[in-house]
């Protein structure tokens, strides 16, 4: 296995709740102690811990570390080295002191074992009550250092621990196995109050998932769990939610796992890792104190508490042409975080054709806002965070309508063909004109603050250097909202009045300069160009199949797999995909950028629908052929039967599936 105490440049993807890292009431350092002061990391180094107590207790049992440096103001980080002293002084950036904490390895060591068994038999107490929630935290937080080091492989050689397993994994379950929902309820779930014993709880259930190797039937015993098993179980991804999650969220999740392809799972979500942690921090009503604690996997992201069906998110810009509806909120955020782990994807292959397409588009793309998929975002946020592009491009939008970005970006390229550019007045500068009447902007610059008349926001305006022309103000609730100023027209390629302006009964759009610039439309192949990348990614190398994801329904999706194409000529770029529901649609490159240029007409249309794959066929040894008509007589046995195509008749055969 590989390791949690890093000695090379990658990091152990746990979420901080601050820049100031520590968990309150956590293990004090004993022995001497220096201030602002840093060790070296020869022996590696640790994120996300908790304290500087809990950095050493990490140093004291790894082999060759006999100092430690604790990092408040950055990530919690802990670095292990095998000197006595200090490495250097440190300045502390932080209002708060100490940044920095430095010590010395525990005199005379500690036995891992014993506070394993001392840990498990402490934890027989939370379902009683009996153990106070000070306690607890600290229990827990030691014991996640050493379930940490145990699944990392750090006691492999180290016999005492390892002949002790059996018996300290047959108390740990049995102790997981005596969680009632009454416990659940008053000391182990998401009480009202902040209580640890959840977090203890949590430390068991991944010691057990360690000793069984992955297996989620003694981590999660309990009937009421038997989801949460189940996402562990089937996907390998360990929710530590305190309980909190609805069935309904956990349905939904647990199926969007098993619709991602494979190769997102092992070379992404879970690579290099056993199984990944995914966390609903909030929902343990702790502040994050002991966001750390909640870290058991090389492999982790945090996701909001939120439940499926409490609330929805539009992920397109508005000249989408037939935008979907907005989605739901949790589902968005889950694929968001999970498309983050896609980027190892990209970089981590030995061949970096993904990572120079990355690179290219990137660089191509700066400037022009309509240049992404999401320029509802923006230029200037993708290239100052370039890890959000996979995370929200994927995330947000393709895992959720693949077709709905795929019309997006057709009609980026062609859409100066029916293109009407919006139109401004000669106005007094200075004056607010009333221009679009109960209409806000899609974009703005910035919020100006609260104000009680237009001429009042325009003035404020007028001395602000981000503002351009237009402010947008509300009559009814200046005092509360405060007034804005909208994002020129100049920011997309091809501005349009839909583009630009939403209907608003509450907001009107008033001009106060002119502008001497002209509103410009050149159609850009670059979202295309972003789209056929995350095709590529979704595609398992070396396949002619790839995964659409559509129509979302209360947080869940349809898969439908379609057939590409490659052109040799263009850096084997894609060349063609065929949709069971848009037929094949065709793509042209510029040889000289690789940018695509051309597409066929159809595809700005392209819009799912349920229906049955014509072309699909499957041949039997005896040459006779069958169709999707053929497997709707016997849907629960022949949808899993796999096509001349490779393609299950199950992703294609819609209708006669009953996928919609």
């Amino acid at each position: 296995m590989k390791t949690f105490f890093h000695s090379s440049h990658r990091t152990f993807l746990f979420l901080a709740t601050s820049l100031l890292f520590t968990e309150s009431d956590a293990r004090d350092v004993e022995g001497e102690v220096q201030y602002n002061k840093d060790s070296c990391w020869d022996i590696g180094y640790i994120d996300y811990v908790g304290s500087a107590g809990l950095c050493q207790l990490s140093c004291t049992i790894t082999e060759g570390c006999n100092s430690f440096g604790f990092r408040h103001d950055w990530l919690g980080r802990c670095h292990l080295c095998s000197w006595t002293y200090p490495r250097t002084d440190t300045s502390c950036s932080s209002t708060t002191e100490p940044c920095h904490t430095w010590g010395l390895r525990l005199e005379g060591g500690v036995d891992a074992a014993s506070i394993l068994n001392d840990g498990i038999e402490q934890s027989t107490k939370i379902c009683s009550g009996s153990l106070r929630n000070k306690d607890a935290l600290e229990l827990a937080q030691d014991l996640n250092v050493i379930v940490k080091k145990y699944g990392d492989g750090g006691f492999d050689s180290v016999s005492s621990f390892m002949s002790n397993l059996p018996s300290a994994a047959a108390q740990a379950a049995a102790v997981l196995l005596g969680e009632t929902k009454k416990c659940r309820r008053k000391f182990t779930g998401p009480t009202r109050s902040c209580r640890y014993g959840g977090l203890v709880f949590h430390q068991l259930r991944a010691f057990l998932i360690y000793v069984d190797g992955g297996s989620a039937s003694r981590a999660f015993p309990a009937g009421f769990d038997n989801y949460r098993k189940a996402l562990l179980q089937n996907h390998q991804i360990f929710l530590a939610d305190n309980g909190w999650m609805n069935n309904l969220t956990l349905q939904k999740i647990n199926k969007f796992y098993s619709q991602l392809p494979l190769h997102m799972k092992t070379e992404g979500i879970l690579y290099e890792a056993m199984f990944a942690t995914q966390t609903v921090r909030d929902a343990w009503l702790c502040n994050g104190n002991f966001a750390g604690s909640l870290g058991t996997s090389k492999r982790g992201f945090n996701v909001f508490q939120t439940q499926v069906g409490d609330s929805r998110e539009q992920a397109f810009p508005n000249d989408t042409p037939n935008i979907p509806p907005s989605f739901d909120l949790q589902m968005t955020v889950t694929r968001h975080e999970v498309a983050h782990q896609f980027d190892r994807i990209i970089y981590n292959r030995a061949d970096s054709r993904l990572k120079d397409m990355k690179t290219m588009l990137t660089a191509a793309s700066q400037g022009n806002d309509d240049s992404w998929l999401r320029s509802n975002v923006g230029d200037s946020y993708f290239q100052g965070a370039p890890q959000e592009i996979i995370a929200s491009q994927v995330g947000n939008q393709y895992l959720a309508s693949s077709s709905s970005q795929l019309r997006l970006a057709a009609t980026r390229l062609t859409k100066s063909d029916n293109w009407t550019p919006p139109t401004y007045q000669t106005v007094t500068e200075g004056v607010p004109t009333l221009t679009r009447e109960n209409k806000s902007c899609a974009s703005t610059s910035k919020q100006l603050g609260t104000v009680y008349t237009a001429q009042e926001c325009v003035d404020r305006a007028m001395n602000d250097s981000s503002c351009s022309y237009e402010i947008m103000y509300s009559t009814e609730y200046s005092y509360s909202w405060g007034c804005y100023c909208c994002q020129p027209f100049d920011a997309l390629s091809c501005p349009s009045e839909d583009a630009l302006y939403n209907d608003h009964s509450l907001w009107d759009v008033y001009q106060y300069k002119n502008t001497d610039a002209t509103p410009e439309c050149d159609g850009t192949g670059l979202p295309l160009s972003w789209f056929l990348f995350n095709v590529e990614i979704l595609t398992p190398v070396g396949s002619s199949i790839t995964t659409f994801f559509e129509n979302e329904v209360d947080g869940e999706v349809i898969t439908v797999e379609a057939l590409i194409t490659r052109d040799g000529d263009n850096n084997n770029g894609i060349a063609s995909i065929d949709l069971p529901f848009c037929d094949k649609i065709d793509f042209g490159y510029d040889t000289a950028t690789g940018i695509v240029n051309s597409v066929s007409e159809h595809a700005s249309s392209c819009t799912f629908s349920c229906q049955d794959d014509e072309n699909w066929s499957l041949t039997t040894n005896t040459g006779k052929k069958y169709f999707c008509s053929w497997v709707a007589y016997k849907p629960r046995k022949r949808c899993k039967r796999v096509g001349d195509d490779g393609r299950r008749a199950r992703s294609v055969c819609l209708q006669a599936c009953s996928m919609c």
